[in-house]
């Protein structure tokens, strides 16, 4: 199965891409998107709100035809990587998808309905706070880091109390 890794091509890992500037060039694109997943694939803070105006930040002014460039297989990894993270948008592309997720107004959290089913289909990998299983533990685990650091509970967000 690939990973994130293998679409990083050497002479394009690091730096940064404008599209307004430069070319499309797939292996670019490609090293470009995987490093910015790849650098939020570990922190679970990326899921709904976080993530999106990330993804909005990272690529701003993309276009389909920056997104179509993409290798396919990456292209289906990233969006599958928002879906779970608690972006949601109905299309009939992976393009299309990360398009209307970049272009939406409002963060696209799941409707409640689509949020209830994702959460008993895949309650461990759903990382989102739409998902009762996993704001249950990220609420358990931010009160266990507030004890430990002797943070008053009423301190923390009203989510977490």
């Amino acid at each position: 199965m690939k990973t994130l890794e293998d679409f990083i091509r050497p002479d394009f890992a690091g730096k940064d891409y404008d599209p307004e500037k430069e070319p499309i060039i797939r292996e670019q694109i490609n090293t470009y998107v995987a490093e910015s997943f790849q650098f939020w694939e570990d922190d679970d803070k990326y899921c709904d709100e976080w993530l999106w105006d990330a993804f909005k930040k990272d690529y701003r002014n993309w276009t389909i035809k920056h997104f179509e460039a993409m290798y396919r297989t990456l292209r289906k990894m990233v969006c599958r990587r928002l879906y779970l993270h608690g972006l949601y948008a109905e299309c009939r592309t992976n393009a299309d998808y990360l398009m209307k997720i970049l272009n939406a107004t409002e963060c696209p959290l799941f409707p409640p309905e689509a949020a209830r089913e994702e959460s008993l289909k895949s309650p461990d990998t759903f990382i989102s706070m739409s998902n009762p299983h996993f704001h249950r533990k990220r609420r358990e685990s931010l009160q266990e880091w507030a004890r430990k650091n002797r943070v008053p509970i009423n301190t923390l967000p009203k989510w977490a109390r």
